[in-house]
This record gives C-alpha cells, sequence and structure tokens, in this order.
C-alpha cells in the first residue's frame, strides 16, 4: 500500500460551503426586515411627535392671546368704540358662502418705547385673527382629504 501523502489535508466541502451561504443569506434578510420594521415605526413616533409638538405651540399661542385679551395700558389714549370687542367669535352659518370656517378675532393693547424723541411712549393696539381652514391631508386608508384621525 502506497500512503498517500494528502491524506492529512483538511479542508471544506462544497456542500458546507453551500450551507454557510444559505444561512448567511438568511440571516441577512432577517436583519433587513427587522431593520425595516424599526424604521417605520420610527418615523410613525416621529411623525405624530411633531404633530403634538406644533398643537402644542398652536395652543401656547392662542392661550397667551387670549390671555391678553383687552388688555390696555394705564393712560392708554387710543379712543374705542362700543363695537370694541377683545375676543369676537364669528361662527360659519350654513347659508354663508364667504369664507370656510370660523374666526377668532382677539384684540388687545401694547406700548411702543422709543428712548430718542419725546413722547417716549407710544400705545398701540394689536388685532390677532385666527382662520380655521379644512385640512388637506390625505388619509391613506381611506383616500379621502381631511379624515385623518390620530390616535
Amino acid at each position: 500500500m502506497k500512503k498517500n501523502k494528502f491524506n492529512n489535508i483538511k479542508g471544506i466541502t462544497l456542500a458546507e460551503i453551500l450551507i454557510g451561504i444559505v444561512v448567511s443569506s438568511i440571516m441577512m434578510a432577517a436583519m433587513y426586515t427587522s431593520y425595516s420594521v424599526v424604521n417605520n415605526s420610527y418615523s410613525q413616533v416621529t411623525d405624530r411627535a411633531k404633530i403634538s409638538r406644533t398643537g402644542r405651540d398652536v395652543v401656547g399661542m392662542l392661550v397667551r392671546d387670549i390671555r391678553m385679551a383687552g388688555f390696555k395700558y394705564f393712560g392708554d389714549n387710543i379712543k374705542t368704540s362700543e363695537e370694541h370687542i377683545p375676543i369676537l367669535i364669528t361662527k360659519k352659518s350654513a347659508t354663508s358662502t364667504a369664507g370656510c370656517c370660523d374666526k377668532l378675532d382677539i384684540v388687545y393693547g401694547s406700548v411702543l418705547y422709543d428712548k430718542t424723541t419725546p413722547p417716549y411712549y407710544t400705545f398701540v393696539r394689536y388685532k390677532v385673527t385666527y382662520l380655521g381652514k379644512p385640512s388637506k391631508i390625505i388619509d391613506k386608508t381611506t383616500s379621502i382629504a381631511g379624515s385623518t384621525k390620530f390616535v
């Protein structure tokens, strides 16, 4: 018997390589799937956070303006008529075609200071108007604008 000098060489067979490739492919597919699920979840959470932050900002502006409604500085010399209403809410009537939505008018006073020329202060009146309008956001489930629901 002739002794073969290549008997002690160890290696990987073709079947083992193919099994390794299949296992690696399954692992990569699982990692990609989990990444896309986490990424979609993250973008939904950030979208809701943006909506919440925007809502808080709008409510903060409304609260500030409503608290200032009707404010007048002592000595304010701006003439006001009997029609002066600090907060006026105008509802859209069912028969009206002008405008689309309700309207909120808030009127308050302030003072501007100028140290260079007398008089050193001037009284001013601000009127802030908030208007609502229908949403143009299209709901993905119903494909209808303005029917979105946030849970």
